[in-house]
């Protein structure tokens, strides 16, 4: 019999939002398996490191840490490039990505009006055209060699939580920016994503039962 593939997390968008996105884009076949109340989290505690999840079963191995959890699909998913070098400046722009993404994490534990202050004054302004630089020209669809890769699905996920707070207009004058975002929508595999893979806006209902799992004082 085949492994099975899990992916333990919270109904939420967070950090397993891009493995989502990328084992869609690879089609590999999973279950995700969410925690519902403080009680599954404390079960699983025991297989957490360091005590955070997502959580990934995967050929055998309970792998943890987003990174390492999204890398390792990526691996197996061919969406990691073809040499060393490729590899490399995948893993330059991915952590690129996590950057210029980082604020809209901070969005549903922070007063929202200030976290959209400092993406509108602090980080469209720096992230919008470096990666409007990096996009390639003559031709080229993707950020690195001729296929999809992690850095696509990292870029595309930040634009697709951009047009949610804040509307597709924010492209405007980044024309390789909005060429990208519509090539990739147009994408089968990431329209599979975006239609029925991807968790909707986090709710106050949501975020306030994921700090009654972890118990955490906010």
């Amino acid at each position: 019999m085949a492994d099975t593939t899990e992916l333990v997390y919270f109904t939420a968008r967070g950090y397993a939002e891009v493995t989502r996105f990328a084992l869609t884009v690879a089609g590999i076949q999973y279950t995700e398996n969410d925690l519902k109340k403080r009680e599954d989290y404390v079960a699983l505690e025991p297989e957490l490191p360091f005590g955070q999840v997502p959580l990934l079963r995967m050929d055998g191995l309970n792998i943890v840490q987003s990174g390492a959890v999204v890398r390792h699909v990526a691996r197996k998913g061919k969406l990691y490039g073809d040499t060393d070098l490729e590899m490399t400046r995948i893993d330059m722009l991915y952590e690129g990505t996590r950057d210029f993404g980082t604020p809209f994490g901070r969005m549903v534990w922070m007063p929202e009006d200030q976290v959209r202050t400092e993406i509108l004054q602090k980080t469209f302004p720096r992230y919008l055209p470096a990666f409007e630089k990096l996009l390639g020209g003559d031709g080229a669809q993707f950020l690195v060699g001729s296929r999809m890769s992690l850095a696509d699905i990292g870029l595309m996920e930040v634009l697709l939580a951009t047009v949610d707070y804040f509307g597709e207009e924010q492209f405007a004058g980044f024309p390789k920016i909005q060429h990208f975002y519509k090539f990739m929508l147009a994408d089968d595999r990431v329209k599979k994503y975006v239609e029925h893979v991807r968790m909707p806006k986090n709710t106050p209902e949501i975020v306030a039962n994921v700090k009654a799992i972890l118990s955490h004082n906010y």
